[in-house]
């Protein structure tokens, strides 16, 4: 098992803190995560009583963590613009994405 270096650690907890630090954006994590096919801002809007552009707001700050992942889904019929949605990594995904190896 590799271990961190002090430098390391510290990085990985200011992202940790930084992506879950606050108790909205845990709980958007934990939607996304009950959701395998990933959710939408507009749904995470919705469930959370937020504006779009905050829910945006927060999935953007996950996937930017490297928490969730983006992907573009065009609706039935394909026409207008594709929908964003967020899923969650799993946790070799997100090791992987990270570059962190425990």
């Amino acid at each position: 098992m590799d271990q961190l270096s002090p430098t390391e650690f510290n990085s990985a907890v200011t992202a940790i803190t930084s992506a879950f630090g606050d108790p909205t954006r845990r709980e958007i994590y934990l939607f996304a995560h009950s959701n395998p096919a990933g959710v939408t801002a507009s749904a995470v809007a919705e469930r959370f009583e937020l504006h779009a552009n905050v829910a945006r707001h927060h999935l953007d700050k996950l996937a930017a963590g490297g928490y969730l992942e983006i992907t573009s889904v065009r609706a039935a019929g394909g026409a207008g613009r594709p929908s964003k949605r967020y899923r969650a990594l799993d946790e070799l995904e997100a090791d992987t994405h990270l570059h962190v190896h425990k």
